[in-house]
Formats: C-alpha cells, structure tokens, sequence
C-alpha cells in the first residue's frame, strides 16, 4: 500500500491594517499564498495545520456548512464569517482542538478543475466585507518514479517489490507533470525505522549514505519525502510511503 501527504507550504504574509477607531474590536484580516499539492485531477487538500499564522486565523466556536460551496465560520468574538473558494464545491473539511481549547480549521477538501493553477480562497463577514484571501497555488497532476541507472520504476501502488540497487548505482528521484513536463526536483529525504530525523539531501540524487541505510535496513517501512518545483519558483512538497508486508516478498 502507497500513501501520500501533503503538506501545504506558506509564502507570504501580509496582515491589512485597518484604523482601530473606526472599526471597533475588528477581525484579524489576512491576506496570504500557499502552494498546494495536487493528489489527483479534480480534487485538492489544503492543510493548515502546520501554517501557524493561517490556523490561528480560521480559529473559532463553530462550524457549519451553509451550502455546497461555502462555510460558517464563528469566530471567538462571535462573529460570523463565511469562507468560500470562487464557487468551487467543498468536498469536507476537518477541524480540531488547540491547547487552550480553541477550535481551528485543519484541513479543507474542494473539487478544483485539472487545468486550474490558482484559486483565491476567501473569507467574508456577515456583511459580505473581506477579511482574508489566501491564493492557492497548484500543482499538476504529478507522477514520481525511481530512476535507477536509467531504468524508472513507478513510485505507487504497482511498486509491491521492494527495489533492488546496489551502492555503485545512480539513484535518482524523478517528478513528471501530467503533460509529460519535468519538474526539478528541490531535495528529497529518505525515511524509514532507521532514518528518521536525517536532514534533508538536495537534489534528486541519492547519496551513498542514503543507499547504505536503504540496503542495510530491514524496515518493511520506507519513503521518500520529496520537494520539487517548477520553473515559477513555485515548490510543492510531498510524502509517498510503504506499510505494506508485500515488501520483503
């Protein structure tokens, strides 16, 4: 069994200042960008667990689902807020528990058209005023492989066998957009029961510290976390990983 993670990665902040006397006990506004993997061609997660600034944001008492595009969002002043993505459908959405018992939004599903690079997602007060806009950068649809020597093996759910190399080899990871265009790869880290808390290698290629650890290991459990970008100094992030038996067979 393969699985991936996706994690969201934040670019700029950029909090609106707004006249405190006029706008009494106002709401944070927010305005902000994130790069968004994209796991397949209609469908798009966007995780704001690990964005700090973003998760105190969309903090809250309650959450409902007003219609089939847009979210009730109650903050802790209790205020009203609408969240909605340019009319695209919200799938589901998660939320959970700080420490202090406040509540936040972790994470939000919507259905995003294959050709969509960027979508604006938007909140609103009761009175239809703009309190952030958060662009939602897009990967495409990517396909990973594990080039060794040349020869690609498909980084999935068809990979049942564990690969076999040797140290002498050229590793490599290698990340293909659904129109065939490659995109490079930013660095990658290689993770398992004995290579957990390594530091990241740039580059797509495997060090020969990283095949010793691969081929010395008998974890069942291996993956690679890999950053690529394209040539937009856009970067995306992405974790595929085995917990399969399958692979000692």
């Amino acid at each position: 069994m393969v699985s991936m993670s996706v994690v969201a990665q934040d670019k700029t902040v950029n909090y609106m200042e707004y006249e405190e006397e006029k706008t009494p006990a106002p709401l944070t506004r927010l305005k902000t960008s994130m790069t968004v993997f994209r796991p397949n061609s209609d469908t798009i997660c966007v995780n704001f667990k690990r964005e700090k600034d973003i998760s105190e944001f969309f903090t809250g008492i309650f959450f409902k689902r007003v219609s089939e595009n847009v979210l009730k969002l109650s903050s802790t002043r209790l205020k009203d807020r609408f969240l909605s993505c340019e009319d695209l459908p919200i799938v589901d959405y998660s939320v959970e528990m700080l420490s202090d018992g406040r509540t936040y939004l972790k994470e939000l599903r919507l259905v995003v058209p294959p050709k969509k690079e960027k979508v604006v997602l938007t909140t609103t007060d009761a009175n239809g005023e703009v309190l952030s806009e958060i662009e939602l950068i897009l990967s495409p649809k990517m396909t990973f492989y594990l080039d060794i020597n040349g020869k690609k093996i498909l980084l999935d759910d068809f990979l049942t066998k564990r690969p076999y190399f040797e140290e002498t080899d050229d590793v490599s990871l290698v990340a293909v957009a659904d129109n065939g265009k490659m995109m490079k790869v930013e660095k990658h880290l290689l993770f398992g029961r004995q290579t957990m808390g390594f530091a990241f290698t740039e580059g797509p290629f495997l060090s020969l510290f990283e095949k010793q650890l691969f081929l010395n290991s008998s974890s069942v459990t291996f993956g690679f976390r890999i950053c690529f970008g394209d040539d937009k100094n856009n970067s995306w992030d992405v974790s595929i990983y085995h917990l399969d038996d399958l692979l000692n067979k």
